[in-house]
């Protein structure tokens, strides 16, 4: 399943690089860059959508309380 999650190439290398340094880090694994981009292509495909969804829902929780306020204040 292809994701429609698409980042920049910036946002992407870092994101790249963010989990290279994770595995020598925490694991004491150094992973070529092939690897990590596999890596984070897994988890764009797998979970990017679930990630994407709740932000929106949160996003919306988040207006409707902003919204209750608002009519909270009028007189």
């Amino acid at each position: 399943m292809k994701s429609n999650i698409e980042l920049s190439d910036d946002r992407k290398k870092r994101i790249i690089e963010d989990i290279r340094e994770y595995f020598y880090k925490e694991r004491g694994e150094e992973i070529g860059m092939l690897a990590a981009e596999l890596f984070y292509e897994f988890f764009i495909e797998r979970i990017g959508s679930e990630i994407y969804n709740q932000g929106l829902i949160d996003a919306k929780k988040f207006i409707e309380e902003k919204t209750d306020d608002i009519y909270g204040m009028m007189k």
